[in-house]
């Protein structure tokens, strides 16, 4: 039977609240998804001392995207913020020859809210990629989590298709052309955002495409190196628990608070504007 996986969490998080107990979230096989569905998990855990954070997304660009976005707009259809914050971002792209969008800076106002707020440790490999990394990402970047494992595959394109906007592919003798689905993603710290657009369904901004590192190619990187050998899977994985053990015995009783975010330079409000 089909089952609301962000209300399932909500269920267990809410469990784990009312116990008191620490929480690892192993994310070392989770190959991604749903980017949205990336975004609603992490508001499970976010808490009063979670820095305000947006999703931060680019896409690919060609002229073909601009004609596309502009014919909508000229024929009058109604559109919801999300879609005239991608209009300015591509607008932009195509103005300056560019081959990717300005960044696009969105969060939900929806209901979903804290859930747990106690200690997280997340678990991540190189084999968290898309949304997967998305979120892992986001977790890093916020300090709401200690991360331990390996670091991430360390991706950021080919995973998502935003529209008509999409990466061209042709082999070197010009016979096969393809087109690739790409979104750039990245997680960004703002220190205020009063003067962002909101409608009822997101609050957002564009952003230079310069001004925000990309995370294709810079994987998240954890606190703790904790990875499982020939060894471990000899020896049924004892040996791995012991060291997850020893690192829950290390971390939480000295720092039971959420650790520190890491340092990311807080972006200035945006002053691009949004059609009417």
């Amino acid at each position: 039977m089909p089952v609301n996986l962000v209300n399932e969490m909500s269920h267990f998080l809410g469990s784990c609240e009312a116990l008191n107990t620490p929480v690892i979230l192993d994310m070392r096989e989770n190959g991604g998804g749903d980017g949205k569905l990336a975004d609603q998990f992490f508001r499970l855990f976010e808490s009063d001392k979670t820095p305000k954070n947006y999703a931060v997304w680019a896409n690919g660009v060609r002229n073909g995207d601009y004609a596309f976005l502009n014919e909508a707009f000229e024929d009058g259809d109604k559109t919801n913020l999300l879609e005239g914050l991608q209009f300015v971002a591509v607008s932009n792209g195509v103005k300056a020859n560019r081959s990717i969008s300005d960044w696009i800076l969105s969060r939900k106002n929806d209901d979903i809210h804290a859930v747990f707020t106690g200690p997280l440790i997340l678990a991540i490999s190189e084999n968290c990629v898309s949304a997967s990394e998305m979120a892992s990402n986001r977790f890093k970047i916020t300090g709401r989590a200690h991360v331990v494992g390996t670091p991430s595959s360390g991706t950021g394109f080919g995973f998502n298709s935003y529209s008509n906007a999409k990466t061209t592919f042709r082999d070197t003798m010009n016979l096969l052309e393809v087109d690739l689905p790409n979104l750039a993603f990245q997680t960004a710290i703002v220190s205020d955002d009063s003067q962002f657009k909101s409608d009822d369904k997101v609050k957002g901004a564009v952003w230079d495409f310069s001004k925000i590192s990309l995370l294709e190619n810079q994987s998240v990187q954890p606190e703790l190196i904790v990875k499982y050998t020939i060894h471990d899977l000899k020896a049924g994985f004892e040996d791995y628990r012991q060291k997850i053990a020893s690192l829950l015995e290390s971390i939480l009783p000295a720092k039971t608070s959420e650790p520190s975010p890491v340092p990311v330079a807080a972006l200035p409000v945006p002053n691009a504007s949004i059609p009417n």
